[in-house]
Formats: structure tokens, sequence, C-alpha cells
């Protein structure tokens, strides 16, 4: 029972202190409803999905969001997996800012650290390499920068290299194609030699993506064509080329690509107007399929054609167009900063949110702790207490089976001497009823012995000490005063009381009582109002009714403080401890 007791106390409490704590546990709160939801998502649920963003045109901002969420989860202490998606991630994050907000340096900023963390899992990723070769390709072409022109030739012939290793065929294949291209224009196709053959012989063996494939191995050959002046046989590859790719968006700019070219062939074979037709035709592709960024160089060339034509008028309303798209796209371009910079901003609110909710993750780990280490302290203690009172508890159950034995012990005795006195007394009864004179007289001289002991005795007690049979007679009187509880139990019973009652002077009373028990008279009462106290409390079917406090003035205690005090003096034990063993046993 006592155990079931504490352990329930200690469930209690840790209960009380768990929910106490528990809004301080709480995180999360205000977050924005679909950043709570993607919160949630695994990494590689949710780097899928920043992807499917950045894929639809649409959506660069959720994309971004996405791809912010799984970067930020980046820790040294996760499994390399992780690391190997958060790097994804990073190099994803490229892809938006590149194609999207046209934030080159922020573009490579993700590359570095997705390449960072790449370096660190030991593991080379072949689309960080393309994403460099994209972003460096991209602003030699604009600032007309060589040296950025061949950096990105160099990154997208790494990525070739890599995707090769891990047979990643649609990076070989973007990177190779892209790699022939930027070559040409630079006048640097032969550069790629050794890597052609390479490609030509691995990639003929693969299956995936065939028509991409087919598409470099053809642009190649034709450009090295056009590097010899073989025009005609490089336009027969390029009509060859457009007419097996499919007409759909994810062909045409392959189809652009190969028309502008043809065009090329066409100027530098001097046949301009074959030049303008095949640019014609990108440009009715272009606005088909709504490839803005094509315009600028449709209506660049355009204007070039038509001036060696000497059609002026054409090449100014080409000229007109340039500019007028170029407008277009950067004023494009500006708002889309514009769109980047209320994002970014957003973004650090949403940053901002995160490091509050990795704050406050910390600080549950900081509470848990705290709440486990509290709940401990509590187990410990209530086992140390549970310890304690079984060895109490034990100790208690000791100290009652004794009052229990001294009282029958007591019990007995008292019993034994009534029963003497008794016989005594029908002895002395049986004397007194003899009928002869001689005995009458002899009666008589032993009553007025007797009496004239007492008298004797009681000038005795005036003038000297008591003798040790006067102690004794005294004693007996005392004892038999005090076994009837009617007396001792009054509130005005006293010392004076008792002397009156056994026929005796007070002193001698108290000197019997320090002499022959070792304490005062009010010691010497209290004994017995305490064994009768617990005489009563053991006696359920008669005073199981009565309080301890009702008990305690049953037996002469005015105070109910002074009772348990003399209570725990008399027993070891407090009359509560008492009661519920006497109970316990009463109910057994």
């Amino acid at each position: 029972m006592h155990n079931v007791k504490y352990f329930r106390l200690l469930f209690m409490s840790v209960i009380t202190i768990c929910s106490c704590l528990w809004p301080l546990l709480s995180y999360g709160a205000g977050q924005p409803e679909y950043y709570a939801r993607w919160m949630k998502l695994p990494s590689d649920s949710l780097l899928e999905k920043g992807r499917a963003f950045a894929n639809d045109g649409v959506h660069a901002d959720s994309a971004l969001t996405c791809f912010t969420i799984l970067v930020n989860r980046y820790s040294d202490k996760l499994p390399k997996k992780e690391k190997y998606i958060c790097a994804r991630g990073y190099s994803a994050m490229c892809f938006v800012y590149f194609f999207e907000y046209f934030d080159y340096s922020k573009a490579l900023e993700s590359l570095g650290k997705a390449d960072e963390i790449s370096r660190s899992i030991g593991v080379e990723m072949p689309q960080i390499y393309l994403n460099y070769g994209h972003v460096y390709s991209t602003i030699g072409d604009q600032n007309l920068d060589r040296k950025s022109s061949l950096l990105g030739i160099d990154y997208m012939l790494k990525a070739f290299r890599s995707a090769l290793k891990v047979k990643d065929w649609s990076i070989v294949n973007t990177a190779f194609g892209n790699t022939i291209s930027a070559s040409y224009k630079l006048g640097k196709l032969d550069m790629l030699a050794e890597d052609w053959e390479e490609y030509e012989k691995t990639v003929n063996r693969n299956t995936d993506s065939v028509e991409f494939t087919k598409f470099n191995i053809q642009l190649y050959k034709s450009l090295k064509l056009m590097t010899a002046g073989r025009y005609k046989a490089a336009i027969k590859i390029f009509d060859d080329v457009i007419a097996e790719m499919p007409l759909d968006v994810s062909h045409i700019r392959y189809t652009l690509v190969v028309l502008e070219y043809k065009a090329e062939a066409y100027a530098n074979m001097g046949n301009y107007e074959k030049a303008v037709k095949s640019m014609l035709r990108m440009e009715k592709l272009s606005k088909e399929f709504e490839v803005k960024d094509a315009y600028i160089e449709i209506y660049r060339i355009l204007a070039g054609y038509y001036k060696q034509l000497g059609q002026l008028d054409k090449m100014e309303e080409c000229y007109s167009k340039y500019f007028r798209v170029k407008d277009e796209i950067l004023n494009y371009m500006q708002a889309a900063r514009i769109n980047e910079m209320k994002f970014l901003g957003e973004m650090r609110n949403i940053e901002a949110q995160m490091e509050a909710v990795k704050q406050k993750a910390e600080r549950q780990r900081v509470i848990m702790l705290a709440v486990g280490i509290v709940a401990l302290i509590v187990f410990v203690s209530t086992f140390i207490v549970v310890r304690k009172n079984k060895k109490l508890l034990a100790a208690n159950r000791s100290l009652y089976d004794k009052n229990v034995e001294i009282i029958k012990s007591e019990e007995e005795e008292r019993k034994a001497r009534k029963q003497y006195e008794h016989q005594l007394s029908e002895l002395r009864s049986r004397l007194s009823a003899l009928d002869s004179p001689g005995n009458e007289a002899q009666v008589a001289g032993n009553e007025a012995a007797y009496d004239g002991e007492g008298r004797a005795s009681t000038e005795k007690y005036k003038n000297s000490n008591l003798d040790d049979d006067d102690k004794a007679m005294l004693i007996e009187r005392i004892r038999n005063v005090m076994e009837d509880t009617d007396s001792i139990c009054s509130n005005d019973f006293s010392a004076e009381r008792l002397a009156s009652l056994v026929g005796s002077k007070y002193k001698y009373v108290s000197q019997v009582i320090n002499e022959t028990f070792g304490c005062n008279f009010s010691t010497f009462l209290n004994n017995y109002r305490i064994k009768e106290a617990c005489r009563r409390i053991s006696d359920i079917d008669k005073y199981g009714h009565l309080t301890i406090e009702a008990i305690s003035e049953s037996v002469g205690f005015k105070s109910r403080s002074t009772f348990v005090t003399q209570f725990k003096r008399v027993t070891g034990l407090t009359p509560s401890e008492y009661q519920k063993m006497t109970r316990s046993d009463y109910k057994q």
C-alpha cells in the first residue's frame, strides 16, 4: 500500500512537471501554412518538389523556398546521404537564380556551397560542373568575355568527363553538346578532338537518349565541315537534323541552333537570300514556341544579312526590333530582379523564422533534459523515501508489537495480583468468622496491632523515613488506585488526590513513586494514561469510532499536543501510527 502511494506520487509529480513545461515545448507557431507543411517533408521529397516548381517556369519562388528549407538542414553531423541531398539542393538553387532571376552571383555562390559539400563527402557531382559551365558561358557571351567563355568550356568538359564515369548520359549529352557550340564560336573546335573520340566510342553503345546523342554527333561533324569551309556538306547535315528533329518544347532549341548554323553556312557562301530565309524560319518557330531569348540573336543577325543585301529598310526594321526586344528582355530581367529582391526579403523572414525554430528546438532539448533530471531526482528521492519508509514501517511494527506485549503482560500481572488479593481477603474473612472467645481476642489483638501499626506508621511518616514494609504496602495501594481508570482519567486527578486515596501523605507518595518507578508523579500518571489510551485504541469495537483527539480527552489529557508527545515518549510511536497498525491487524 505504501509503495503504491509513493509511486503514485512519483507519477503525478512527473505529469505535473511536464504539464507546466509543455507550453515551452511547443514551437513552430506563426509559420506560413505551406512552410510548416514543407518543413515536415523528407529531404529527398523536398528536393523533388522544388525541382518540379523550378521546371514549370512559373513558381520560381516556391522552388527557392523548398531548396532553402532543404539546404538549411545541412550540418556536419548529418549522414553522408543527407549531405549529398543538400549539395543537390544548392545546385538546384543555382538553376533558379540563373534561369529565373538572372542573378549570376548568387548562382555561383550556391554552386560554391554545393561543390564544398560534395568535396567534403568525397563525391564528384557532374551537375555542379555543368551549372558552372552554363553560368560562365553565358557571362562570356553577354559580355564578350573570352576568358569567361573558355572557363565555361572547361567546366563543360569536366561535367562531360565526370558524367562519363558514372554513366549519367543526360549530362554527358548536354555537356558535350554545349561544349561543341561554345568551342566553335571561339574557333576552338579542334580542342575537342580527344574528347570527341571518347564520346563517340562510349555514347554510341548507350541506348538512352539516342536522339540527343545522334544530334551531338551530327552537330560536331557539321561544324567540323564548317571550319573546313565545306559549307554545302554541312548544310546537308543540317537539313537532315531539322527533318528528323521533332517540333515540340523539348526539342525546339536544338532545331533553332541548327537553323542559325545553316544561315551562317549560306552567308559564308555569299547566299544571303537563303541565309535570311533560314533566319526567318527561326523567327517563326521562336514566336510559335515563345523562345523569347532567341529574338535578340535572330534580329541582330538578320539586320546584318539585310545590310549585305542592301535592303536597308528591312535592316533598320530588324535593328528596331532588336533594340525593342533587348529592352523588353532588360525590363523583364529588371522585373525579375525586383521580384527576386522581394522574394529574398521574404526568404530572410523565413530564414529568421527557421532560426527561431532552431533556437526553440534547442530550448526544447534543454528543457526535456531538465525534465528528465527532475524526474530522475523525484524517482531517486521517492525510491529512497520508499526504502526508508519500509525500514521505518518495520521499526514501527516492532515497537507496536512490543507495546502490545507489554500491555498484555501488565494486564496478566494485574489479574494475577487481583486474584492473589482476593484469595488473601477470603482468608482474612474466614479468620474473622471464628466463634471462640480466644479467637475473637486474637483477632481483636491482631486488628489492634494492625491499627496500632497504622497509627504508628502514620506517626512514623511524620518523623522518620519509610521502611521497606511501609513502602511495599504503599506501592500496592498506589497500584490499586492507578489501575482504577475512572480515577486517573479524571481531569482533576493529582498527586494530592492520589495521596488521599491511598491514605498517606503527598511527600510519601512522591517518595515511593520516585524511588520505585524512577520518575515524578506527572510522568508516572502519564505512563498509566498512555497505557490506557493504547488499550482504548486497540479496542476497536468499543472505541473505534473515536478520533485521536477524543481518545486523548477520554484519558485525561487537556492538550492534543501534550498527548501526542507523551504517547511518542512511552510507545515510540505517534497515536496515528499506533491506530493504523491496530486497524490493520483488526481487518486481518
